[in-house]
């Protein structure tokens, strides 16, 4: 994959993002944000879990949390990893809708990032293109998918990715997370992604002043 800047697949929807890029000269930061108390009720209409995780609704955080855990199993990636990925995303509402790209879903897919997703990864999990990112089941197996390649990929710069880098290739793609990674520190992250800037002026922007990648 190329290492030149790309837009976000995954744009996040809310402005007031549960987590900081806490950065330092390793590069790390805390993207761990409170996690959701799983005996308060997604909606209004009910506490209960539905039986099918095709469904968003009725269905409390707890439940969503657990349909995460149980399907990134399927896949071979950590549960605890996608649900801070999709509670970061989307605060685990899997009706979100990015205002300012095609992004939506729990894991804020974009149309062109889950319909490459479904192509690449769908038959083995009998998903297709009749399932959308707001399919809580369909969009984790795709997230936990598209995590895996993206880890592969990243290796190339770092050898030994953890949750770190597994966000970043989530948020920028694995190109644009090589690229952070290898960006100079000074340098103000909205020249290096323009894009993804655009569509997320509250991570590279702190007001009108731009943030540079160690502040990002």
């Amino acid at each position: 994959m190329s290492t030149t800047p790309v837009s976000s697949p995954m744009t996040a929807t809310t402005q007031n993002k549960p987590y900081s890029y806490a950065q330092n000269n390793q590069y790390t930061m805390d993207i761990s944000p409170k996690m959701p108390d799983a005996e308060a009720p997604y909606s209004g209409q009910s506490n209960q879990a539905s039986n099918s995780s095709d469904t968003d609704f009725p269905m409390d955080k707890g439940g969503i949390l657990k349909v995460i855990d149980d399907n990134a199993k399927k896949v071979g990636v950590p549960g605890k990893d996608l649900q801070v990925f999709a509670a970061i995303e989307s605060s685990l509402n899997p009706q979100a809708k990015a205002p300012t790209s095609s992004a939506s879903g729990l894991f804020q897919f974009t149309n062109s990032t889950w319909n490459d997703s479904v192509k690449r990864y769908g038959a083995k999990h009998g998903i297709d293109h009749t399932d959308q990112p707001t399919n809580i089941k369909a969009s984790t197996i795709m997230a936990g998918e598209y995590m895996k390649t993206n880890m592969q990929s990243i290796k190339q710069t770092v050898p030994n990715p953890g949750l770190v880098e597994a966000y970043l290739a989530h948020f920028l793609g694995a190109g644009g997370a090589r690229t952070f990674l290898n960006a100079n520190p000074q340098a103000v992250g909205a020249f290096v992604f323009p894009q993804a800037a655009s569509a997320n002026r509250s991570i590279f922007f702190d007001g009108r002043k731009p943030r540079t990648i160690a502040e990002i």
